[in-house]
């Protein structure tokens, strides 16, 4: 990176540091919708010094890695906003919020729709030079796509370059996760004609295509100014660099020291701000070289900030991107078609710092589901999450605290109810259970609850993302089962695991069961008790007293088990002696729900419990 780059890249950050402790956002967001895709059109204010104009497309990665960089596109995306570039950001055909155009997700069609997006970007707002910015598979998409799209400035981002590595890490990905998830879970395998990876369902015909593409084998350079990040010391990202120079490209590099730490699961990741800062500096020297980006007026064609509703290609359903408290929040409201009054609504809270899409797109499909049921649905993006209005701020998602993110949840509900919908229910995955539990408890609107591994039912007020991590997700009968397996001391006696993390974890187990029955068999008559067990049955009995319908799902080895077991007896047993809470256990279901025949039983379990929930109502 040159100095004159490398001073511009340090300012920017400073700037950025100073914009987000001022809450500060030079642009406007809005949702937008073309040819089914759904997208964010990034409307920069005006600015008087400025002239021309200028645009960018943002290339998406494939599957899980979308939603893992979710947060990183989205700071990106601000920022080139910020600096004047109308920029567009967009899910492809099959993925985040856009229609389902075909039976599986298709990425051999991604360099059309890619052409499709700039050719709305050019229309929409009139810029005259428009450039692309790509991310993992996403900058593969982004390097085919840049010569038909009449595009010739491209930033690659950790560029996939060789897909058949590609395709060999997802594989082993997948085989990492089943290990993980234990044998309580098989995966089915996936039908004729598509490859499954962490919950998402591709074409096999794509995924092979993937696997023949080099970008190495180029004849020419995508674009005649290019910008390669290199995730680490990789020789193809590298090669590709030396490639692209030699075929008569101006390429420029950059490092992407916070890769690692980057691409991790949405409540692990962390932003890359150097390397975010210093790809906005580039793009800013580019295009100052021949004419500055400028703000310009989002067309008659376009959706208002509040834009129409849109049922086209969703079977049944009607979506309409919403923004709730103030724009604090944000939420897509998925609703039965042809319906003239609002339906019972199920409020769907975030899984940790997932955005509203949910774990393999889960919450997509749960929603649309529920709509041909006739029941409506809000999928929900917290203040800091997903596309929250300021989440793009947000460096670290995993420091919020839980009892933000439920008061969020309660705040979702109050807008269903305001809105008109007789009945609210709330559900959620995993810490997405407990933000509904907590907004159960105090907002007395909610009338149901469905909860699947819930992580526990009493944390401390200020109990953050982060320290969830420490507790993991593994069951007291999951360790013990492990060390029955001969493979797990070999690791043991080979220093690569440790006992005494597993240790700590039963002891600490043992000391709050008998805590918790002992408090239990005194019927809980101290109601000045402080012990989580207590605490746990009186809120599920007030729950249960007000007519709150609540029903738990878990997966057979998950830890939330323990909770229930511990404060509830073998089984819930207790929990299911009230009149209107039960709890179950969902045979082949992993923690995060990816497994696909499980995530059809928790669904079809949904429409029949929140259906039987409203209808008593």
């Amino acid at each position: 990176m040159s100095n004159a780059l490398e001073e511009l890249s340090a300012e920017i950050n400073m700037n950025h540091r100073e914009d987000r402790e001022t809450n500060k956002a030079d642009f406007k967001m809005h949702p937008v919708n073309f040819g089914g895709h759904f997208g964010w059109l990034y409307e920069p204010l005006p600015k008087p010094d400025e002239d021309g104009k200028s645009g960018i497309v943002v290339c998406g990665p494939l599957g899980h890695e979308a939603l893992w960089l979710h947060q990183t596109m989205r700071s990106l995306t601000g920022r080139l906003a910020g600096r004047g570039f109308a920029v567009l950001r967009f899910d492809y055909a099959g993925t985040g919020d856009s229609i389902d155009l075909d039976e599986f997700v298709e990425p051999g069609k991604w360099v059309d729709e890619t052409v499709e997006a700039v050719d709305f970007l050019r229309r929409t707002t009139g810029v005259e030079r428009v450039a692309l910015v790509g991310f993992r598979f996403g900058a593969t998409v982004a390097a085919q796509a840049a010569r038909a799209a009449g595009v010739d400035t491209v930033a690659l981002v950790a560029p996939v370059v060789v897909g058949r590595q590609f395709v060999r890490e997802m594989n082993a990905l997948q085989r990492t996760w089943l290990e993980q998830v234990g044998p309580h879970v098989r995966n089915d395998a996936a039908p004729a004609g598509a490859y499954d990876v962490l919950g998402h369902r591709f074409s096999r015909t794509a995924i092979d295509a993937i696997t023949a593409c080099d970008l190495r084998r180029a004849a020419a350079p995508p674009a005649s100014k290019l910008l390669i990040v290199h995730p680490g010391n990789q020789e193809p990202s590298c090669e590709l660099a030396d490639l692209y120079s030699a075929l008569g490209a101006q390429v420029d590099s950059l490092p992407f020291p916070e890769y690692a730490q980057a691409l991790q699961p949405s409540w692990l990741a962390t932003l890359p701000e150097a390397t975010l800062g210093s790809v906005e500096a580039w793009f800013v020297r580019e295009f100052a070289a021949s004419s500055a980006p400028s703000p310009f007026a989002v067309s008659a064609a376009v959706a208002p900030p509040v834009p129409c509703r849109r049922s086209s290609g969703l079977s049944g359903a009607v979506e309409t991107p919403v923004e709730l408290a103030d724009g604090r929040l944000f939420a897509i409201l998925c609703e039965p078609e042809d319906r003239p009054q609002p339906a019972p609504l199920v409020v769907i809270a975030n899984t940790a710092a997932t955005h509203h899409v949910g774990d393999g797109r889960f919450n997509v499909e749960l929603a649309r589901s529920l709509a041909r049921a006739g029941i409506a649905s809000l999928r929900v993006d917290a203040h800091g999450i997903g596309d929250s209005r300021d989440a793009w701020m947000v460096a670290n998602p995993s420091l919020l605290s839980y009892e933000q993110l439920a008061a969020d949840t309660s705040l979702a509900v109050d807008w269903a109810v305001d809105r008109g919908h007789p009945r609210v229910a709330v559900f959620g995955i995993c810490s997405g259970a407990y933000l509904g539990l907590h907004a159960a408890t105090k907002n007395p609107a909610v009338t149901a609850l469905l909860l699947v591994n819930l992580q526990g039912f009493d944390f401390p007020a200020d109990f953050r993302m982060c320290d969830a991590v420490k507790i993991g997700a593994g069951s007291t009968r999951a360790h013990f089962r492990a060390m029955l397996r001969a493979q797990k001391w070999s690791q043991v006696l080979r220093g690569e695991v440790g006992l005494r993390p597993v240790l700590r974890t039963l002891s600490r187990y043992a000391i709050d069961a008998v805590v918790s029955n002992a408090a239990a068999w005194a019927g809980d008559a101290n109601r000045s008790a402080v012990n989580k067990g207590t605490r746990a049955r009186r809120r599920m009995k007030d729950l249960d007293a007000r007519g709150v319908r609540v029903r738990l799902l878990f997966s057979p080895l998950d830890r939330g088990l323990d909770e229930l077991r511990m404060h509830f007896g073998r089984g819930g047993r207790r929990l299911n002696k009230l009149v209107h809470a039960s709890a179950m256990v969902i045979p082949n279901m992993d923690h995060e729900v990816l497994n696909p025949a499980a995530r059809q039983r928790v669904a079809a379990v949904c429409e029949t419990f929140f259906s039987q929930a409203f209808a008593r109502e």
